[in-house]
């Protein structure tokens, strides 16, 4: 069998073809949307996708991205742990992918913010009635384990849920082991990916392509260096383990 090239987002993909769940009745909350990159191809399968992205740049993308599809609520928001008004929201008008919080990059500068509402991910899904979450996808620079406890796990429980870790998640004061306790604590079997770290992702270019260290179920004694964890529910991970061979792949020692 001719194996593709390792992609994180084709993996996901396939592990919910593999589930083979009613389209119209799938739910993917998707924090940190940016300019739709994985927002986008859900809805064009049927299901109903709630995109935050609190930069003002972004969002405008977001909007032209996602105006031909009514299965997708667009919010322009920030996600956190409390809700709240006014908070400072820091990004760049160069480059898409480094947007947060805190100032927590070299390219965010303390002079260049839009004030926004953060809220939980419970509040704002409930206010927009969503009965179930299938897929919870967050990439906000470091600040992902914040919308991880603001979610109402009581109501929902994802099938899958990715994160990204990193160093800037030191801004916020947790580690990557932090985030794989919360998903344990939880339930879920977790797994990780660790890329080489790369340029930043500019307005106007492709998406950056990273060189994969590792991929595989998640192991203490392996050391990561940027990438995502991944919580999969137990009673799935079996199909999440099938799909791994139909990719090249370093595996993680």
């Amino acid at each position: 069998m001719l194996k593709q090239k390792f992609s994180e987002f084709q993996i996901i993909y396939k592990f919910f073809e593999a589930l083979k769940l009613p389209p119209n009745k799938c739910v993917m909350v998707d924090v940190g949307a940016q300019i739709g990159l994985w927002t986008v191809p859900y809805p064009r399968l049927g299901w109903q996708v709630i995109a935050f992205e609190a930069s003002p740049t972004n969002f405008k993308m977001l909007l032209d991205k996602t105006k031909s599809f009514p299965n997708v609520t667009p919010l322009n928001k920030a996600i956190g742990d409390e809700n709240a008004d006014n908070v400072k929201f820091y990004y760049s008008e160069e480059y898409i992918g480094i947007n947060s919080l805190k100032t927590n990059h070299a390219q965010l500068s303390q002079d260049k913010f839009a004030l926004v509402e953060m809220v939980t991910l419970g509040t704002e899904l409930a206010i927009n009635k969503v009965k179930n979450v299938n897929l919870l996808k967050i990439d906000i620079e470091g600040a992902d384990l914040l919308a991880l406890k603001g979610f109402d796990f009581t109501r929902y429980h994802p099938d899958l849920i990715v994160c990204e870790y990193g160093g800037r998640s030191k801004s916020f004061d947790y580690t990557y082991q932090d985030l794989v306790a919360f998903g344990q604590a939880e339930g879920y079997d977790i797994y990780a990916s660790s890329w080489e770290s790369g340029k930043n992702w500019k307005i106007g270019d492709k998406p950056m392509e990273h060189k994969l260290i590792s991929f595989g179920r998640y192991s203490s004694s392996k050391h990561l260096n940027w990438g995502d964890i991944i919580f999969v529910s137990p009673e799935k991970s079996g199909i999440f383990d099938s799909l791994f061979d139909c990719f090249n792949r370093p595996v993680a020692k």
